[in-house]
């Protein structure tokens, strides 16, 4: 089983990558198309974000367990080549 690419704190409400599930990719993001805004509701299971891999293949970011609520933070700024790498970026915040 794979890992999941995103990880969730429920206490802090940060939505980070997983560096080691990144790695296991092989692959290198292209994009990272955010589905959703600031300001709007998300619960467990939403997309809320979509993933262009160098290869072509796109993979939707679904929130992950745990995760609902007002997305207060977008980081429209990641750094693709480091995705794979610690430590994970911030790439959203929900609370």
């Amino acid at each position: 089983m794979s890992k999941p690419l995103v990880t969730y704190n429920a206490t802090t409400g940060a939505l980070r990558n997983n560096p080691d599930a990144f790695a296991e990719k092989n692959d290198y993001v292209a994009s990272i198309v955010w589905e959703t805004e600031v300001g709007q509701e998300v619960s467990q299971g939403e997309t809320i974000a979509t993933i262009q891999w160098g290869n072509g293949m796109k993979e939707a970011l679904d929130s992950p367990e745990g995760c609902s609520g007002k997305i207060k933070y977008l980081n429209r700024n990641i750094k693709y080549e480091d995705l794979e790498y610690k430590p994970a970026q911030l790439l959203a915040s929900i609370s």
